[in-house]
């Protein structure tokens, strides 16, 4: 199964991404956000949200560790 919080993690790192800022900015407490980061899955309107704020799809992420034969 894809681990969401493992790819918000990874992206959260690669890119410095202040996460008190980032919970400020969604209006939820940092420790829900951090949350987010150890949950195998996360709510499809909280994933929408980070990728508005953040301006990355992670759908997208998501999607490219589906195998090439799945239909889009």
């Amino acid at each position: 199964m894809i681990h969401i919080g493992a790819i918000l993690h990874r992206y959260f790192e690669e890119h410095r991404i202040r996460r008190a800022a980032l919970a400020r900015l969604m209006n939820i407490r940092l420790d829900s956000l951090m949350r987010y980061e150890k949950n195998e899955s996360i709510k499809t309107h909280r994933l929408l949200e980070l990728c508005t704020h953040l301006k990355h799809n992670f759908f997208m992420d998501i999607a490219s560790t589906l195998p090439q034969e799945y239909s889009t």
